[in-house]
């Protein structure tokens, strides 16, 4: 967590001070004591040692120097098959559990890809031997039953970092929560 910042306001531009930050356009941050609290959202107009964040709420405070934000994963890509999740440029954060819910399925199955990282990411996920697979729970939304069947399977020869969830009802809408 990177905190004692200062942050100033401007209608719904939210402008924050970090020395030497390392963040890129487009990374998220989760947002605490600005004007307003628990703020996912990216980051924008990057510079050394500060950073916007755009489309916040145009009330509350218009600045401060207890600001404090933490660097949060993102998901770069979402289909019907699966998932990317992508960890920050800057930070050291470890994702503990993520919860997706999926469009309509016309399969069985739905992929994460995880970042391969030890830092940054979900465990190292490089080799068979490090994989961290993840702990599923499922449920269908049209009736909201929990889905027994549902499993991971790992990938055995390449892609440590993709694990498929399969089990899931086609057709229908499924919540899917992995925790690591």
């Amino acid at each position: 967590m990177f905190g004692g910042l200062t942050w100033v306001r401007n209608t719904t531009t939210l402008s924050i001070s970090s020395s030497a930050h390392g963040l890129s356009n487009g990374d998220f941050v989760i947002v605490q004591n600005m004007n307003q609290n628990y703020l996912y959202a990216s980051a924008s107009a990057v510079g050394t040692n500060t950073f916007q964040i755009t489309g916040v709420t145009n009330s509350g405070g218009t600045s401060g120097k207890k600001g404090a934000y933490i660097p949060a994963f993102k998901v770069s890509s979402f289909t019907q098959a699966g998932a990317t999740i992508s960890s920050p440029s800057a930070g050291d954060v470890q994702l503990i559990s993520a919860k997706v819910s999926t469009p309509t399925l016309t399969g069985t199955t739905f992929s994460f890809t995880m970042p391969t990282s030890r830092e940054n990411g979900a465990g190292a996920n490089g080799t068979l031997y490090n994989q961290n697979p993840p702990i599923i729970q499922a449920w269908a939304l049209n009736n909201g039953n929990q889905n027994t069947s549902a499993v991971i399977t790992l990938n055995t020869s390449s892609n440590f970092n993709v694990f498929q969830v399969g089990g899931l009802s086609s057709l229908i809408k499924s919540m899917i929560k992995v925790t690591f």
